[in-house]
């Protein structure tokens, strides 16, 4: 996957770049994956640390601060194993439409359990772009969509000054 990054990664070419993008996409899947595999139970909020790990801490060198604070999901059970990478996919998809699409400065992402054990994570982007309801919904935000259903969970997507807040309530 390097490889094929690397090699598409300087290009004009839009169909170059949907392949890198692809590739980049895949090998963070692998990683998650791989990163599973060394914990005795499959756990949301070790997936979501990796992808932390992978993503969010080279935002800095982009202009964009980060705020991360997920430990309300360290009991979360995944009800399957293949949730993760689901979720770990609408949480790269949020980002990457808050980073490229909204333009955002700051990104917050932050996990909470309601009184009645409903766990939800939220991400709000400021300092960018403001989602306007009139806007045609992209392939990504459909993508999303088709996941949050797949895993039997709910999501909405909201407007805020200078973004959007975007608010996935997991299965439970």
């Amino acid at each position: 996957m390097s490889i094929i990054r690397r090699i598409t990664h300087e290009s004009d070419d839009e169909a170059m770049g949907e392949i890198n993008r692809l590739s980049s996409n895949a090998s963070n899947e692998i990683r998650v994956i791989l990163s599973q595999n060394s914990f005795s139970e499959k756990s949301l909020l070790a997936g979501l640390l990796s992808f932390k790990n992978q993503t969010l801490d080279g935002l800095k060198h982009v202009g964009v601060k980060v705020s991360w604070d997920m430990s309300a999901l360290a009991n979360y059970q995944l009800q399957e194993d293949m949730h993760l990478i689901e979720i770990f996919r609408i949480v790269q998809e949020a980002t990457h439409n808050a980073v490229n699409r909204a333009e955002c400065k700051y990104l917050a992402f932050k996990g909470y359990k309601s009184l009645d054990d409903l766990f939800s994570i939220e991400i709000i982007n400021t300092g960018g772009i403001t989602l306007k309801n009139e806007i045609i919904l992209g392939s990504g935000v459909q993508n999303i969509k088709m996941r949050t259903k797949r895993i039997g969970g709910d999501s909405s997507l909201t407007s805020v000054k200078g973004g959007a807040k975007f608010e996935l309530h997991l299965p439970r």
